[in-house]
């Protein structure tokens, strides 16, 4: 796994955090000391997005703002191989947005997991209209290996979670006004 960020202390600052996640695992047995090893070792730190040239997939958590995600993208298009798979994280933006200007819209697609990753299994899988089948299969697929519950839905504001809570705290502001 690639991980990638802008300043290496923010690099280190997320290695840290994963370290201390799965050290938890250890703690409570589930793993064994080679396997937590194991785990942090197949992470590879980089502050240059070249290295993701020969990636398949990529998924972005980046802060929520727009300009920032498609400015993301467009250079992610630069380096990565035409069918890579840009998968957004975004709980805001639709795919249609993040993928206005892709050079290869097909390949991107919403993979919006929910906090706290570890516990929570759902992450909706965003689809746009010009998402191609080959690329919901992967992301569906992938979210299946790493043990989670795909919900495959359109491309539309909040997608499906969201969009529900939204009414519920919308719901619950009327009943206090009441």
């Amino acid at each position: 796994v690639l991980m990638k960020d802008l300043k290496p202390e923010f690099l280190a600052k997320g290695l840290k955090r994963i370290a201390e996640n799965e050290a938890k695992d250890l703690t409570r047995r589930i793993i064994t000391k080679p396997e937590y090893e194991q785990r942090l070792m197949r992470i590879y730190p980089t502050l240059d997005l070249n290295n993701f040239k020969n990636a398949d997939l990529t998924i972005e958590a980046i802060k929520e703002v727009l300009e920032w995600k498609q400015a993301l993208l467009a250079e992610f298009e630069q380096v990565a191989r035409p069918n890579a798979i840009f998968a957004t994280n975004t709980s805001s933006y639709m795919v249609s947005e993040i993928a206005e200007n892709a050079k290869n819209k097909e390949r991107c697609i919403a993979m919006h997991f929910f906090n706290p990753l570890r516990a929570m299994k759902l992450v909706e899988i965003g689809v746009a209209d010009f998402t191609s089948p080959e690329t919901i299969a992967t992301a569906v697929s992938l979210a299946k290996r790493m043990g989670k519950l795909p919900l495959v839905v359109k491309d539309c504001p909040g997608f499906l979670v969201n969009r529900i809570l939204s009414r519920y705290l919308v719901e619950s502001i009327l009943m206090v006004a009441e």
